[in-house]
């Protein structure tokens, strides 16, 4: 009963639902499943049967409601409604649409025009772009820059070959969306003029050949010195200064800002280099506001100049106090390794400036006519033909003491009369400056009296050999505080007191 039961109740529900869906004409996948009948004692299971095609109905059969349900009234008008979950279809992309058009529009190239003559080697390009993209400009020379948009507008100086020839050159100007999209490229032929060449400036200041002082100015791990630079050249004009190491050859670089040559045709300028001598270059050329090139740099002019440390102020001459002028001084044997047996000592006692050092130039037999001839030299006396040599502070320099007096023990190779004078020096200890000679002394070494004893004070060391007195007889012996030889550089007299320390320097 419950099995016959069962199938009575399914075949018209599934004909109800059939004939159902085909009035609706909805989709039969969204319809709700019809209800079950309820037994008494519970839900009643419904067979499972395979799916039912539904014949497709023709405009002349009309079903017929089953005989146990209820007619089905249903409204053409009106559509189910679709599930929530279901998702909506992308609209399609309209490329014209008219936020594509309006960024299209908006991108727009002002300058430069096709076919435009620059009298100048640059252009300013200038346009308009959408807000957020970006525009990259570039030259037939160049790899291009990418430059901001403000305010919907771009404006970018670029620079551009400077010939003496005209040339033409493409400047290309792309923008980009800020969605990345290309929002297209512009191509405008320009055509730079062909530029005059600038006339060579002028250098006043250094003279070429000349020695100056340089500055001290400390740059890394090089001592250096600042020179003034000054001339002539055209008004509005542009001066590019280059350095050159004549000696001692040093890598040096000059990277400063150009100098404009005044109204008047003037200009100025500094640059500093270690110390030493140097070739200072300098060329001119002209641009406009924009820093575009308007004329080609002249040919370079140049001066060789030495470039010295600041000579300090030169203290007085020294006095010797001993020996004596005219005097006759008993030597000392010198006792030091490598002296001959007839090398005699004796001590050399003088007052002079506090502070500065004590050089001696002389111990020449032939009386004082070479230490006049050297003492004028020093002064840049003379015909200008002499031969000057500097004396330099020695590794052991003998320094005039706080009460003014100096004192150092000498020794020369054998007994017999010599002329010498004392310098005071000042400064650096290789680059000094020198004092007037004090006067010069003329005096008589003796040796000793056979037998005589004689003490032997200790001070300075004798750095000499046996050879010593007569590699000097007749010559000229500068000794260099403490006894140690001093380095001697040839410069010309006239030049001295301008030049004695890059003398010193090139030795």
């Amino acid at each position: 009963m419950k099995n016959t039961l069962s199938a009575a109740v399914a075949l018209p529900t599934v004909i109800a639902i059939a004939l159902g869906g085909l009035l609706m004409a909805a989709p039969a996948a969204s319809a709700a499943p019809a209800p079950v009948e309820q037994s008494e004692g519970g839900a009643v299971p419904v067979e499972e049967t395979a799916p039912v095609t539904s014949p497709t109905p023709t405009p002349t059969s009309e079903p017929e409601p089953a005989a146990d349900q209820p007619e089905a009234v249903v409204d053409e008008a009106e559509a189910p409604a679709a599930p929530e979950d279901a998702a909506a279809p992308a609209p399609a992309v309209d490329e014209t649409s008219a936020d594509a058009v309006e960024a299209q529009a908006a991108f727009d190239v002002a300058s430069p025009v096709e076919g435009q003559v620059l009298s100048s080697a640059g252009v300013r390009v200038v346009g308009t772009a959408p807000a957020g993209s970006q525009v990259e400009i570039s030259s037939s020379d160049d790899t291009g820059v990418v430059v901001p948009v403000v305010d919907g507008a771009f404006d970018e100086p670029v620079s551009l070959p400077a010939q003496a020839t005209a040339a033409s050159n493409v400047i290309t100007v792309r923008v980009v969306g800020a969605d990345g999209a290309d929002l297209g490229t512009v191509q405008r032929t320009v055509v730079v003029a062909g530029l005059p060449t600038s006339a060579a400036p002028v250098i006043s200041t250094p003279v070429d050949g000349s020695a100056v002082e340089g500055v001290p100015f400390e740059s890394g791990d090089l001592e250096t010195g600042v020179v003034d630079l000054a001339g002539t050249g055209t008004p509005g004009a542009s001066i590019e200064v280059g350095l050159d190491a004549v000696d001692p050859v040093v890598a040096w670089g000059y990277g400063y800002d150009a100098v404009v040559v005044g109204a008047d045709g003037t200009w100025a300028d500094w640059v500093f280099m270690p110390y030493g001598t140097w070739r200072i270059s300098v060329s001119q050329s002209a641009q406009d506001a924009d820093g575009f090139a308007t004329a080609l740099s002249s040919r370079a002019v140049s001066v060789v100049v030495d470039v010295l440390r600041p000579r300090a102020a030169a203290a007085a001459a020294p006095v010797v106090t001993s020996p004596g002028q005219g005097s006759t001084v008993v030597g000392r044997p010198d006792p030091s390794q490598g002296a001959g047996a007839s090398s005699l000592e004796f001590t050399i006692t003088g007052t002079g400036t506090p502070g500065s050092a004590i050089a001696i130039y002389g111990y020449f037999e032939e009386g004082r006519a070479p230490i006049d001839r050297y003492a004028a030299a020093a002064r840049g006396e003379g015909d200008g033909e002499g031969d000057f040599e500097p004396l330099v502070a020695g590794t052991d320099p003998v320094v005039v003491a706080a009460d003014g007096t100096w004192s150092f023990t000498q020794t020369l190779a054998r007994p017999g009369t010599y002329s010498f004078a004392a310098f005071a020096l000042t400064g650096d200890r290789y680059f000094p400056t020198m004092s007037a000679p004090s006067e010069v002394v003329t005096f008589t070494l003796a040796a000793p009296a056979a037998g005589t004893a004689t003490a032997t004070p200790a001070s300075l060391a004798f750095t000499g050999d046996d050879g010593v007195g007569s590699a000097l007889a007749g010559g000229v012996l500068a000794i260099g505080l403490g006894a140690a030889a001093l380095t001697v550089v040839r410069r010309r007299a006239r030049r001295v007191s301008d030049a004695a320390a890059g003398s010193a320097r090139r030795a």
